[in-house]
């Protein structure tokens, strides 16, 4: 009975797992990203805040704003 739940919990647990870990990569990659950016303080925090609590909403939002319409600005920070 027990291993009958684990194969049927199995998949779930990875994808939960997965989702975690390429979660939290993204929080990484989007915090180092903000804190090198040019941006003033104030819209530093904001980010911040806004990764921490509503990371699923905030990060396709700011790579919109942030990454994907400034790549001029991107590549001197890849460079550096």
């Amino acid at each position: 009975m027990t291993f009958s739940l684990l194969a049927d919990i199995g998949p779930a647990l990875l994808l939960v797992l997965a989702m975690g870990i390429i979660s939290f990569g993204l929080l990484v990659f989007y915090t180092i990203h903000v804190i090198n950016s040019k941006t003033d303080n104030n819209e530093k925090i904001l980010w911040m805040f806004f990764f921490i609590t509503c990371s699923i909403l905030a990060f396709p939002i700011y790579w919109y704003m942030r990454v994907w319409k400034s790549p001029a600005e991107n590549m001197s920070m890849i460079a550096n």
